[in-house]
């Protein structure tokens, strides 16, 4: 639209409006629906915007009112606009904070009573020259129209109907009008009359029609929201989907590879995917199952050595040379170090150094723990 008025409605409420007229909207309009905003919401941003803009006009044509006041002497119409200049800041007020149906209740109450007031309280009474000023009271049903609901234009134009008439009737009259009256009553009552059916008529039928024109645009924009959400977690599902194959079959990959021997392999899953519990459960288990085999293998070797180390104390028994006593690390080779002197276990070393081309321990080393094991003793 013209003059920089634009439709925005956000995720977080912190647009800032640009343009002509953005710094304005920025000082006295809410701030902006989100995107799930309802219909309600969104048409009271828009009257919040449309009210802002009138405020605007009506500030700008206030302030050279009051001064041509001044100037010509015209005293009398200074404090009706002052007044009127002051509810339109409160109204501006209100307006600011969301308040959109108080805002339009104050300026239609504050510029039909100064209308009203000003033609009551002229100068010299009922005039032929005063007669035209009551079709202005068209301006505040207009106020009306705009600011308020369609059906509240129907309310106010009896008010003003009325109040035409009864200035008609009880205000006093300028000298020389007699001759006048039916042109009085014709400008004053009849044509005004007229004028204000007509506006609450027309203003009805067209504040209704687009509110119509905006609530359907408003549905077809939620429906058009709605496809994108369905179409954006359709595509989410798609991504869960195809995550979630891939996760299975690496899962399914690595329980082969265990299955096969490998218990060093795991389950390379991260802490986003939808199976990360699963696959730390999976890995858990292999882990224990990796330190059970080696407790296992660790289990056969220390009762290989002991069948070792009690073959061959048998066979000494009897007086039979024997092989030396192999040590692999178990717990059994503590007790060979307790039975066998540091001499035998020196060549012991030696001999398995030569198969292994492991460095055999010095002589000094197996004293000490001779020693240290005959100390305990």
């Amino acid at each position: 639209m013209g003059l920089g008025i634009q439709e925005h409605f956000t995720e977080n409420n912190v647009v800032q409006h640009k343009g002509l007229l953005g710094w304005w909207y920025n000082l006295t309009v809410p701030a902006e629906p989100t995107i799930n905003a309802s219909i309600e919401e969104r048409e009271s941003s828009r009257r919040a915007r449309l009210a802002s803009t009138i405020m605007l006009i009506l500030y700008i044509l206030t302030i050279p009112a009051v001064v041509a006041s001044f100037l010509g002497k015209n005293y009398q119409m200074v404090p009706l606009l002052t007044g009127m200049f002051l509810a339109t800041i409160i109204a501006t007020w209100c307006n600011r904070r969301g308040k959109v149906n108080l805002t339009g209740l104050i300026m239609v109450v504050a510029y039909s009573a100064g209308m009203m007031t000003n033609i009551a309280a002229a100068p010299g009474g009922l005039s032929l020259e005063l007669a035209p000023w009551f079709t202005l009271l068209i301006i505040p049903e207009l106020l009306v129209a705009a600011l308020l609901s369609p059906g509240m234009a129907f309310a106010f134009a009896p008010i003003y109907i009325a109040f035409s008439i009864l200035a008609f009737l009880f205000m006093p009259r300028a000298a020389g009008t007699g001759a006048f009256l039916n042109i009085i009553f014709s400008n004053a009552v009849l044509l005004p009359g007229i004028l204000q059916c007509t506006v609450a008529g027309i203003s009805f039928l067209w504040a209704s029609n687009l509110e119509r024109a905006l609530r359907e645009r408003d549905r077809a924009e939620e429906v058009i929201r709605l496809e994108r959400d369905l179409a954006e977690k359709s595509a989410q599902m798609v991504q869960q989907k195809e995550q979630l194959e891939h996760s299975i079959e690496v899962i399914v990959q690595t329980q082969a590879t265990v299955a096969n021997g490998n218990l060093n392999a795991r389950v390379p899953l991260t802490a986003d995917n939808v199976l990360w519990s699963v696959a730390g459960t999976l890995n858990n288990l292999i882990a224990r199952l990796q330190r059970a085999r080696a407790t296992e293998v660790e289990l056969e070797q220390t009762r290989a050595s002991a069948a070792q180390l009690a073959a061959i104390i048998r066979t000494r028994k009897h007086g039979q040379p024997t092989p030396n006593y192999r040590y692999n690390g178990t717990m059994i080779d503590t007790i060979a170090l307790e039975i066998f002197p540091p001499q035998e276990t020196q060549e012991t070393y030696r001999d398995q150094a030569f198969y292994t081309r492991d460095t055999p321990p010095s002589q000094e080393a197996v004293s000490n723990i001779w020693k240290w094991k005959t100390s305990e003793i």
